[in-house]
């Protein structure tokens, strides 16, 4: 919601402006603000690496198109250094990382030159030293990785990866004979394991597949159990974008099996594993409604609530109440291992929230601020958010616990305070019902 009201803001400069800027917006000065999100604070609280995306032009031999890439940069979080870039793949990297005993970065990124056919190169995972140094190449998975997670020694990371096409699509792919059939493409994906050298140049190694079949596509981070025996991870039914039945699962990575957790016939997803082993945070939309003539969860509006499974005791809580009727976001544990905190929308913002597992109580940790993303340092203490506002485009910031005091640590768009912006006023009124409804006016 805040990328567009910001958008939207450089649309309406020519009404009502701000005496900050110096001239009126053009179409090319929104094209070049950056956009900056994923930040991820080093386990010591040290550093965050956070992406920054851009439009620049193609590559290859459509150097006339416009292309919008993403790339890596690191900042110091006590704000004594200038940011800088260190990753600049051709075609962008994401997904930043720390190992946990941070001595490596990792990212996924889709380099090299195009194969047979034209073939684009598939997103593998790469690893570079802290201190800088050339990226290694990790994964060498056929369809590319699109999620992974280090395992809590630093020793493995555990990725997913979509089953590769059939022979026959393939030479139809190349024969320039591929139509594509709406939700005909059912590959599903599935989970795998890598061991890590501990020296990055020597980071490569044979992967060990840990699902597979057709009763479930797998998806999002994996969340690694403490004793890195196993990882809790999100799956759907089938592929297809419109199939809400979505659930948890446990992989045993020395089993290599998998069990589903989640009883809820609509959506659980985004499951993270508590600090002390004992319990396993996930959304879900709780659905008891009847399936649709394929099979698949009916299409309704619900609340996300916050589930709590006992992992000893293999029993889910469901731990909302009608007291805190706002949609709960994706879980983090704090480090002390007795508050899961989620970002979440509330009117016009996107507040932090904290649910305590010792008082059953939800709290509200921020105030009329528009945080996108957050990351919390292994002993608690440091929190980097990003964040924006109607006339700024989202930076990293630095936050305590209570998040009291955010401190700015990028500048990735100077050239906004030169530019004259439609102010943003938030307003309010009684809808029909009589409930309060709150608004931006942009003027």
């Amino acid at each position: 919601m805040r990328k567009v009201l910001f958008a939207a803001a450089f649309v309406m400069a020519a009404g009502g402006v701000s005496a900050q800027g110096t001239r009126v917006v053009t179409f090319d000065d929104v094209m070049q603000v950056k956009a900056v999100g994923a930040p991820v604070v080093s386990p010591d609280g040290s550093q965050i690496l956070y992406t920054v995306r851009q439009w620049e032009p193609g590559t290859d031999r459509d150097t006339d198109r416009l292309e919008s890439r993403t790339r890596i940069w690191k900042v110091a979080s006590n704000g004594g250094a200038p940011a800088r870039q260190i990753t600049f793949g051709d075609r962008g990297d994401t997904q930043p990382q720390w190992s946990p005993d941070g001595t490596s970065i990792s990212f996924v990124s889709a380099r090299g030159a195009a194969g047979p056919g034209d073939e684009a190169p598939r997103p593998q995972i790469y690893i570079m030293r802290t201190a800088g140094g050339e990226a290694q190449r990790l994964t060498d998975a056929k369809e590319g990785v699109t999620a992974y997670s280090w395992s809590p020694d630093s020793a493995r990371i555990a990725f997913l990866s979509t089953d590769p096409r059939s022979a026959t699509a393939e030479a139809e792919i190349k024969k320039r004979d591929d139509e594509r059939v709406f939700e005909g493409d059912f590959r599903y994906a599935h989970a795998w394991v890598t061991n890590v050298d501990s020296r990055p140049e020597r980071s490569q190694g044979p992967a060990t597949r840990l699902t597979q079949g057709t009763a479930y596509t797998l998806s999002g981070q994996p969340s690694w159990s403490p004793d890195g025996k196993r990882f809790a991870i999100g799956g759907a039914a089938t592929p297809m974008l419109r199939d809400n039945r979505r659930d948890v699962f446990i992989i045993d990575v020395g089993a290599a099996t998998a069990e589903k957790i989640s009883t809820n016939f609509g959506s659980d997803s985004q499951p993270r594993w508590s600090p002390d082993g004992r319990t396993i945070a996930w959304i879900a939309e709780p659905n008891t409604g009847p399936a649709v003539g394929d099979g698949t969860a009916a299409g309704v509006v619900l609340q996300s609530r916050l589930m709590l499974y006992d992992v000893a005791a293999r029993s889910i809580k469901d731990v909302s109440t009608p007291a805190f009727d706002i949609d709960a976001g994706a879980p983090m544990w704090t480090a002390e291992g007795n508050r899961v905190m989620f970002l979440a929308g509330k009117r016009a913002y996107h507040e932090a929230f904290a649910y305590d597992l010792s008082t059953g109580q939800y709290v509200q940790l921020s105030t009329k601020r528009t945080l996108q993303a957050t990351s919390v340092s292994k002993d608690g203490r440091t929190i980097a958010v990003s964040m924006d506002t109607p006339a700024a485009a989202a930076e990293v910031f630095v936050t305590d616990p209570a998040f009291a005091t955010f401190r700015k640590l990028t500048d990735t768009n100077p050239q906004v305070a030169h530019l004259l912006l439609g102010e943003a006023e938030v307003v309010t009124w009684k809808g029909a019902d009589g409930a309060n409804v709150e608004g931006v006016l942009l003027k």
